[in-house]
């Protein structure tokens, strides 16, 4: 009987996987593996999108910036976590942590890493942000975790992104006499951060020959 229910398993795992490989070769092309990079643009327009909400002062678009940082890494990490769930579904229904690695473009130390975190909790909330990246593909675990892989680099990108921008709003308001502590208080980080951001900008303008 046991032997029954794994290789019933892993007919799943098998059809799972199937359904993945005709998903992938029908989006051959511009939409296909490529679907699990992060385009520049893309990165670029969702910080542009971001930068362009309106700030009473300086200090207000720093408050805003370090916000959005917050925000954007806590989209990506619920992502990783959702990507855990999906792994962990494929495993549980036969698939090696290897092959699941192989054909998700993730390390194997990184799959089991993200799957085990899942095990002692209930589920990833699954919010409006996540159910539209998972929306109208099909129900399989390797597709979803497709959308969720290439939305999650898309978060870190744009969040490594406004963090420069950060360090260079810390750099100007001090350069404009904004006391450190003010600064600090608005991005809602530590002191010797801020200090750490200023001279991360201004190495960044010495190297460019702005500074």
């Amino acid at each position: 009987m046991v032997r029954a229910g794994l290789s019933q398993d892993r007919a799943r795992f098998e059809r799972w996987l199937a359904e993945w490989k005709d998903h992938t070769w029908s989006h051959s092309g511009p939409r296909g593996w490529a679907r699990l990079q992060v385009a520049d643009a893309d990165v670029h327009e969702r910080t542009r999108l971001i930068l362009a909400a309106p700030a009473r002062d300086g200090l207000s678009r720093l408050a805003t910036v370090a916000e959005s940082v917050r925000a954007q890494r806590d989209l990506h990490n619920r992502c990783r976590i959702r990507i855990g769930e999906e792994s962990l579904m494929l495993h549980e229904a036969g698939g090696g942590w290897l092959e699941i690695a192989d054909w998700t473009t993730i390390d194997e130390k990184t799959v089991r890493t993200l799957a085990r975190a899942t095990r002692p909790k209930a589920g990833v909330r699954l919010d409006g942000e996540l159910a539209a990246i998972i929306s109208g593909v099909p129900d399989n675990p390797f597709v979803r975790i497709c959308e969720l892989l290439a939305a999650s680099r898309l978060y870190e990108a744009v969040a490594n992104e406004l963090d420069d921008v950060t360090d260079w709003l810390c750099f100007e308001l001090s350069n404009a006499g904004v006391g450190r502590t003010q600064i600090a208080r608005h991005a809602q980080v530590s002191h010797l951060t801020v200090v750490r951001r200023i001279s991360r900008a201004r190495r960044g303008a010495w190297q460019r020959g702005t500074g």
